[in-house]
């Protein structure tokens, strides 16, 4: 239970984070706005979501097209040692990362480079996604709403052994085959925050 509960905090962080992020550039990219009253304004809803989420703390930071504008932190990143965060914390983001992938795969999609119903496969140059109906393809869509019938991961790979690990690449070229039908159930994948590396 606590997992489930930690895993709502960190996905509800994530997407407090990721509405600033998206709204930000929008918002900070006219002359006339002001950074301070931006934040005065951003700061009490920080607050509000830390409060209603339970959440220690947060590192913040607001970005206007390449630059960092503003970072600020807040709480304790170790609540027993009461370590304040800093904008420079590390946190263990786990699956929160899959918001800033979609965030920049929708990015791309913005810029015209796909379709979200365009078949993922005629993006792969590096190798293809195995065991495709053509009838049915793994679609930019499905990557995003886990239900492409890829796996949830890859396999293992032992760590410990007299074996070096295969490159991603080559991991990827053996490992990257659908399971079932896109549309037939939804399974937590990891194919979106791999595949963004290689889709051109």
């Amino acid at each position: 239970m606590n997992k489930l509960r930690s895993l709502r905090k960190s996905l509800f962080v994530a997407a407090a984070v990721a509405a600033m992020v998206l709204t930000a550039p929008r918002i900070l990219s006219a002359q006339t706005v002001n950074i301070d009253r931006v934040v005065a304004e951003l700061e009490p809803e920080i607050q509000r979501a830390l409060l209603a989420g339970n959440i220690p703390s947060a590192s913040i930071a607001l970005i206007s097209g390449d630059r960092v504008i503003w970072t600020n932190a807040y709480g304790y990143s170790n609540l027993w040692a009461r370590t304040p965060a800093t904008p420079n914390t590390v946190y263990l983001i786990g699956s929160t990362f899959k918001a800033m992938s979609t965030i920049a795969l929708l990015q791309q999609m913005e810029q015209g480079k796909f379709k979200l119903d365009d078949r993922v496969n005629d993006y792969l140059t590096d190798f293809k996604i195995q065991g495709e109906d053509p009838q049915h393809p793994v679609t930019f869509r499905h990557l995003l709403t886990h239900t492409s019938g890829l796996p949830a991961d890859f396999g293992p790979f032992p760590v410990w052994g007299d074996t070096v690990p295969p490159s991603l690449d080559d991991y990827l070229r053996k490992s990257l085959k659908v399971t079932k039908p896109p549309l037939t159930s939804v399974t937590y994948s990891k194919a979106i925050d791999l595949m963004k590396k290689y889709i051109n």
